[in-house]
């Protein structure tokens, strides 16, 4: 995300005003590099080079409204703080928070109070050990075969229901059928009769859910509001965000496609 909102009564906590100044500008840090959902990979070594100053013991001791565990990092109050409206599960640039915090509930307890109503308490419910497993199967083949129906490309059904499960997709089932919904009327998807379609399984695997459409010259039609450009661009943005320091990812056809819908987009918008 290129811009974010910053809570500029933190200077008036106590706990705050008592840091010392190198424990502030980390702070700082952890806020403008952790994704859109307040979770950052810990990297010390990248953090010491990138602030320049000398490395030293327990960094992020005495830092109010941060949780940290297995190697990861979360800003507790991120999303509330961010997304003051809450966040939206029909809206295309909530949907990959959305499915972060999913991901992230079975680390970080806490992130799955900050979801749509539908999808909280999943990570509840799947602490419960005296639940009725045959019932949770039967409710997640159902979801399952929803998105079997929604989905395109009927191919590998077996290896489909593999991944579904391994990542636990029933969790998140409606936005992924309203993903494949929406991506069956893609262009490249109807090409030469759906064969580019990816298999559900594959497809599943890369969180395709995910996916934004790539944008050809023309392709973003003068009707739109600039609002609405907006949007694009920071939705492509925030994935640009996410994987631009990975170099292979840089050079692959994604990452090149993404710039180039970025540089695109932002020649529409100086024009509107």
């Amino acid at each position: 995300m290129s811009k974010r909102f910053t809570d500029i009564t933190i200077w008036e906590r106590p706990w705050f005003r008592k840091l010392p100044g190198v424990k502030k500008l980390i702070l700082k840090y952890l806020f403008d590099r952790c994704d859109r959902a307040g979770f950052l990979e810990i990297d010390e070594d990248r953090m010491w080079f990138e602030l320049n100053i000398k490395p030293f013991d327990k960094p992020f001791e005495g830092l109010k409204d941060v949780e940290i565990r297995n190697g990861w990092l979360r800003i507790t109050d991120f999303c509330e703080f961010q997304y003051p409206g809450g966040l939206k599960e029909n809206d295309r640039a909530h949907m990959g928070v959305i499915a972060k915090l999913m991901k992230m509930s079975s680390i970080f307890e806490g992130a799955s109070k900050t979801l749509p109503r539908p999808f909280q308490g999943c990570k509840d419910k799947d602490k419960d050990k005296d639940k009725d497993d045959k019932g949770e199967s039967e409710g997640g083949d159902k979801v399952f075969e929803a998105f079997w129906k929604a989905y395109p490309a009927k191919k590998g059904k077996a290896n489909a229901i593999k991944a579904w499960k391994k990542l636990k997709c029933d969790r998140i089932g409606d936005l992924i059928i309203a993903a494949a919904e929406r991506q069956k009327t893609w262009p490249e998807w109807k090409k030469d009769g759906g064969q580019f379609i990816p298999h559900p399984a594959t497809w599943l695997n890369r969180a395709g859910w995910e996916d934004e459409p790539h944008l050809k010259d023309g392709d973003v039609a003068s009707s739109l509001s600039t609002y609405e450009l907006k949007t694009k661009l920071d939705v492509i943005r925030v994935k640009w965000d996410q994987n631009k320091d990975d170099a292979r990812w840089r050079q692959s056809e994604e990452g090149k496609k993404t710039r180039a819908d970025m540089t695109r987009l932002t020649t529409k918008l100086r024009e509107v």
